[in-house]
């Protein structure tokens, strides 16, 4: 059996997890990850030299960044918005069973925007203090 403190801090992530489709964040990033590495190809194809001399990890980390904060403020926004007509076909879900209120998931979907506005910040100045154009 675990112990309470694990088990309220699952019963309170659980739903939020829910909200931003979480488990699905994935293929958000290798989307956005695919395009990165194709850059970086493209670069190579003209300047020359490695494959990773083109590609920057604090790029990757950005762009993991700004893929899950879109992704989730995408997935949370649209629960928002449709709360009334999930309250009918899918009562489950974490607003319409109240599981989440809706001030706690306008807040959840202004972090998730604000990260990935922040992620895209850091993407740009890592290309700068890089020497990249």
């Amino acid at each position: 059996m675990p112990p309470p403190v694990l088990s309220s801090l699952s019963q309170r992530v659980l739903p939020v997890l829910q909200l931003t489709r979480m488990a699905l964040v994935f293929t958000a990033i290798a989307d956005s990850t695919c395009g990165l590495l194709l850059r970086a190809w493209r670069d190579k194809r003209i300047f020359g030299g490695g494959l990773l001399v083109h590609l920057d990890k604090y790029q990757l980390i950005a762009t993991a960044i700004i893929s899950v904060g879109l992704y989730g403020y995408g997935m949370s926004l649209n629960d928002i918005i449709d709360r009334r007509r999930d309250s009918q076909i899918a009562a489950h879900r974490p607003l319409p069973s109240g599981r989440i209120g809706v001030v706690t998931a306008h807040v959840i979907c202004f972090l998730l925007a604000l990260s990935a506005l922040l992620g895209g910040v850091f993407f740009v100045y890592s290309r700068a203090i890089n020497g990249w154009a």
